[in-house]
């Protein structure tokens, strides 16, 4: 943003963020939400129009989706694959019939 003579007024919390760019922990992250989340409460008691209101509830959304991420209860849907031995023999026999099809080309 710098690069295009955009110089964005930075927060202290951006601005501790910057100085620590090293990988959180879960708790170190809950606690960054709660900081944001009362900056947010702070700013919309300033609010004048309906945009600036619009934006600060959508920071808030993407504040509360992100914590429901950090304490496991947003909706993700992970599979769990196994090989099984049926999967192995599978494997095999494509790898055989490849091998035949490049043995007649």
């Amino acid at each position: 943003m710098e690069k295009r003579g955009i110089k964005p007024e930075l927060s202290n919390i951006m601005e501790t963020a910057r100085k620590y760019h090293t990988f959180y922990q879960t708790e170190d992250l809950l606690a960054a939400i709660d900081n944001a989340m009362s900056v947010v409460q702070e700013m919309y008691a300033t609010v004048e129009t309906a945009d600036e209101a619009k934006k600060l509830a959508e920071a808030v959304q993407k504040l509360v989706n992100t914590r429901q991420l950090l304490e496991g209860k947003a909706t993700v849907v992970t599979e769990k694959r196994e090989t099984t031995q049926q999967d192995l023999e599978i494997a095999a026999m494509l790898r055989a019939e490849q091998t035949k099809q490049d043995q007649m080309t």
